[in-house]
C-alpha cells in the first residue's frame, strides 16, 4: 500500500532503484540457495524431497480440498494450512512405509478389491458413489465406473485414484497400529498395584503452611539457587525443535482528522454525483468499494444505519451519507414490492442438444414445442403435475421428487431467476422458465404473505487513512527500523515514543500466526533466516494494513534450553523451593511442640481437612489440587502415623493417616488389564509416529520456501 504511494510519486527514480534492489534480492535469494541446500525441501533419514516432489504432493491434496469444499479459490492461510497438511501426510509416508516394510505388513489386491467391490466397502467408496439425495450407496455404479475408468473425465479419474490411495494408505496405518496396540501386556503384580489403588480407600486429616505465608520480598536468590533447581528439573526443558523470541511494534495505519475531513468532502462530491446520475447502478459498480446487489430486502435486513430510513421513502428517493461498520454508506431507492420470503413450486425439464448436462439429440425448437405443449397439459390438470413430471422431466431427481422444487427463497442466488419469475403467479400458475439446463415448465404449489421490500442502489466508500498518512505511517515505521539497529537501541526506542511492545515467544518455524497478527507468517520467516543473529532488528513488514518491526530476542535451538534462557519462567518456582526449605523448618519445629492437628493449623493459618474416603489413583488431593508427589509419600504410610513436613506445589502438607480399607481380594485383574490395554490402543497412532520422529534425523528447511 505504501509503496504504490511512493511509485506515483517519483516513479522514474524509484522503478530504477526498485528494480535494482528487486534482481539484487532475486540474485543474492538464488545464490543462497544454491550455496546451502539446492533444491531440496527437507532430508528425512538421509532421503532428500526436492520442492518439485513436495509441490506435486500438495497439488494433490489441494485438489481434494477443493473438491470437499466446493471453493476454487484459498485465502493465503488455508493454503498455508494445506501445505502443512499436505507436508504431515508426505512425513508419514516416509517414515511409515520403512516400518511396513521392516515389519512385513502388506495390502493385497484381494484386500483392495474387497474395500471398493465388496461386500463392506471403504467408507470412503461409499461416500464417493452415493446419492447426495438420499444417501443411498450404489454398489453396481462403482463396478460400472471402474470397468469404463478409461473412458472417465481426467478429473474423475484423478479423483478415484486419490481416494484408493487413501483407503490403502489408512489400511496399511491400521494394520501398523493393530500390531503395535496388541504388543501391550500389562505385569499381573503391576495389574495387582492397580487395582488396589483404584479400589482400596483410605482417610486422614490433612494440615497445609500455604507458601504465600512467605512475602516474595524476603526471598533472595543466588546464582546457586538457579542452577540447583535448573540442573533437578532440566528434563523439564526439552525443545524438540528450534524455536524463536522476538519482541515487535505495530504501527497502525489509520486515518487522521485531516484524513476524515477530507473524506467527508469527497463523500459530499460522490454523493451529488449519485443524485445528477442517470444510471444509478452502473454509478455504484464504478466506485471500488461497492459492487451492486439487486436483493430486494425486508426490514431488519439492510445495514442499521439505513434500514429505517428505506421503509420511509418512496421509489426514486435518495437516503443521504450514513456512516456504519467504518464505512460511509449512501442510497437510492431503485423499487418498493410486496413480495414473498418463499415459493414453493415443481418443475419439468426439457433439455435440448448443447444444454448444460444434456444427453438428448433434441433441437432447441423441438425442446420448446414439448415444453409449450406440456405448459397446456399441466394448466388443464394441476393435480396430475406430478404423473407428467414423471413422464416427461429430464432432471436427475426427477424419481425421487416427482418435480418437487421444495421452497424456494428470495435471495438464494441458486433459485433467484425462477423466484423472481414465479412470486407474482398464484398457486397451481403454470409458467415456462428457460436456463442454461433447458426449459422448465413450472408449477407454484405455495407461497408466504407478501411483505413490502425495498431494492436499492447502495454506494460505499470504506473509511480508511489518505495516501499521504499512508506514507507518514511508513516513513516513521521506517526511520523506526533504520535507527535501531539491535534489541537494545529497539527498547530504548520504544520507551521513549511511547510505543507498545509486543511478544512473540517459543515461535517454532511453521507458525502462520503471532500475537495480534493474523498474517505473520513473513515475519516468523524473518526470524528462521539462515544467517540471522541475535538481538538483529527486521525490516518494516507490511501486515494486515499494519506496518510492523521486530527485533530477534533469543534464539533457542533443538534440545535443552540454557539456564539463562529459563531463568526468568523458573524465577517462582526457585522462590517456592525456597519457602518450603523455611516452612518445613517451622512445621518441624511445630509439630515437635504438638501433635494437635488444630494447633498446628492455627500456627499456620490454616484449618484441619478431613479426607473421609480416597483412593491413590486420584490425581487431585481433595480440594489441594494436583499433589503427585504428596499423594505419594501418603501411599506408603500406615494407619496411625503422621507423616513428615511433605513439600508440595501449593504449600507444605502434614499428613494424620487414620485407616486404610484394602481393596476386596481377587486375583481376576482382566478388567484394569483391558482398560489398560484400550487406553494404550487410543495412544497408539498420533505416539508411535511421534516416537519415529524423534529417532529419524529429519532437516526441515521448509521456512525457505513457505
Amino acid at each position: 500500500m505504501a509503496a504504490i504511494g511512493r511509485i506515483r510519486k517519483h516513479s522514474g527514480l524509484l522503478l530504477v532503484i526498485i528494480g535494482l534492489a528487486l534482481l539484487a534480492f532475486i540474485l543474492g535469494d538464488f545464490v543462497r540457495k544454491g550455496q546451502s541446500h539446492s533444491n531440496d525441501l527437507a532430508v528425512i533419514d538421509g532421503e532428500k524431497i526436492s520442492w518439485n516432489e513436495f509441490e506435486n504432493s500438495f497439488k494433490e491434496v489441494e485438489e481434494k480440498f477443493k473438491q470437499q469444499s466446493g471453493k476454487e479459490n484459498f485465502t493465503p492461510e488455508e493454503n498455508f494450512q494445506i501445505r502443512e497438511y499436505a507436508w504431515n501426510m508426505l512425513l508419514r509416508e516416509y517414515l511409515l512405509e520403512n516400518e511396513y516394510s521392516k515389519l512385513g505388513i502388506d495390502v493385497t489386491e484381494e484386500e483392495m478389491n474387497d474395500l471398493t467391490t465388496g461386500k463392506n466397502p471403504d467408507p470412503m467408496i461409499r461416500q464417493l458413489f452415493s446419492d447426495p439425495e438420499t444417501g443411498a450407496f450404489n454398489a453396481a455404479a462403482v463396478q460400472q465406473f471402474m470397468q469404463n475408468k478409461d473412458q472417465a473425465k481426467p478429473e474423475e479419474r484423478r479423483l478415484f485414484d486419490g481416494v484408493l490411495k487413501d483407503i490403502k494408505t489408512n489400511r496399511y496405518a491400521s494394520k501398523y497400529n493393530y500390531l503395535i496396540a496388541k504388543s501391550y501386556y500389562l505385569p499381573k503384580p503391576l495389574a495387582k498395584k492397580m487395582y488396589e489403588d483404584y479400589y482400596s480407600n483410605a482417610s486422614f486429616r490433612v494440615v497445609q503452611a500455604n507458601y504465600k505465608l512467605i512475602d516474595d520480598k524476603t526471598i533472595k536468590l543466588t546464582d546457586e539457587d538457579y542452577k540447583k533447581w535448573y540442573e533437578g528439573h532440566k528434563y523439564m526443558f526439552e525443545q524438540p525443535e528450534e524455536v524463536r523470541d522476538f519482541d515487535y511494534v505495530i504501527f497502525d495505519v489509520v486515518p487522521t482528522p485531516a484524513d476524515l475531513v477530507a473524506l467527508q468532502e469527497e463523500v459530499t462530491k460522490l454523493f451529488a454525483e449519485f443524485k445528477e446520475s442517470a444510471d444509478p447502478i452502473s454509478f455504484v459498480n464504478s466506485l471500488p468499494d461497492t459492487k451492486y446487489d439487486s436483493t430486494y430486502f425486508k426490514k431488519g435486513k439492510l445495514p442499521m444505519s439505513l434500514d429505517s430510513l428505506a421503509f420511509t421513502t418512496t421509489v426514486g428517493e435518495f437516503l443521504a451519507p450514513v456512516v456504519e461498520n467504518n464505512e460511509y454508506l449512501f442510497a437510492k431507492v431503485l423499487d418498493v414490492r410486496m413480495r414473498p420470503d418463499s415459493v414453493k413450486a415443481s418443475h419439468i425439464l426439457i433439455q435440448y442438444e448443447g444444454a448444460r448436462g444434456s444427453k438428448t439429440k433434441r433441437t432447441k425448437e423441438d425442446a420448446k414445442k414439448l415444453a409449450d405443449s406440456i405448459l397446456i397439459q399441466s394448466r388443464m390438470a394441476t393435480n396430475q403435475f406430478a404423473q407428467i413430471a414423471l413422464k416427461f422431466s429430464e432432471y436427475p431427481t426427477v424419481k425421487k421428487d416427482s418435480g418437487d422444487l421444495n421452497w424456494m427463497a428470495d435471495g438464494d442466488a441458486n433459485y433467484q431467476l425462477f423466484f423472481d419469475s414465479l412470486y407474482m403467479l398464484v398457486n397451481n400458475d403454470v409458467r415456462i422458465v428457460e436456463t442454461g439446463l433447458g426449459y422448465h415448465v413450472m408449477m407454484v404449489t405455495g407461497k408466504t404473505a407478501p411483505e413490502r421490500k425495498v431494492q436499492l442502489a447502495i454506494a460505499k466508500k470504506a473509511i480508511e487513512a489518505s495516501e499521504k498518512t499512508v506514507q507518514d505511517i511508513y516513513s516513521l515505521a521506517n526511520k523506526f527500523a533504520s535507527e535501531n539497529e539491535n534489541t537494545t537501541k529497539f527498547n530504548e526506542s520504544v520507551v521513549k515514543q511511547g510505543l507498545a511492545k509486543r511478544a512473540a515467544d517459543n515461535i517454532k518455524a511453521m507458525e502462520y500466526t503471532i500475537p495480534g497478527v493474523k498474517d505473520g507468517r513473513e515475519i516468523v520467516r524473518w526470524a528462521f533466516e539462515e544467517k540471522i543473529e541475535k538481538n538483529t532488528v527486521s525490516q518494516v513488514f507490511d501486515v494486515d494494513g499494519k506496518y510492523i518491526i521486530a527485533t530477534l530476542k533469543e534464539i533457542k535451538p533443538k534440545g535443552f534450553a540454557t539456564l539463562e534462557q529459563v531463568k526468568p519462567m523458573i524465577e517462582s518456582l526457585v522462590k517456592r523451593d525456597k519457602k518450603a526449605e523455611q516452612l518445613i523448618e517451622k512445621v518441624k519445629a511445630a509439630t515437635a511442640k504438638s501433635s494437635d492437628p488444630s494447633m498446628i493449623a492455627t500456627q499456620f493459618q490454616s484449618v484441619v481437612d478431613t479426607v473421609a474416603t480416597f483412593n491413590f489413583g486420584a490425581f487431585n488431593l481433595y480440594n489441594y489440587g494436583p499433589e503427585q508427589d504428596v499423594i505419594g509419600a501418603i501411599s506408603v504410610m500406615k494407619p496411625g502415623s503422621v507423616s513428615k513436613p511433605l513439600k508440595g506445589n501449593m504449600g507444605v502438607y502434614v499428613v494424620y493417616y487414620d485407616q486404610y480399607t484394602p481393596a476386596a481380594p481377587t486375583t481376576d485383574y482382566k478388567m484394569i488389564s483391558m482398560q489398560m490395554a484400550n487406553m494404550f490402543a487410543q495412544r497408539v497412532s498420533n505416539e508411535s509416529f511421534n516416537a519415529l520422529q524423534k529417532n529419524i534425523k529429519i532437516k526441515d528447511y521448509r521456512v525457505k520456501y513457505y
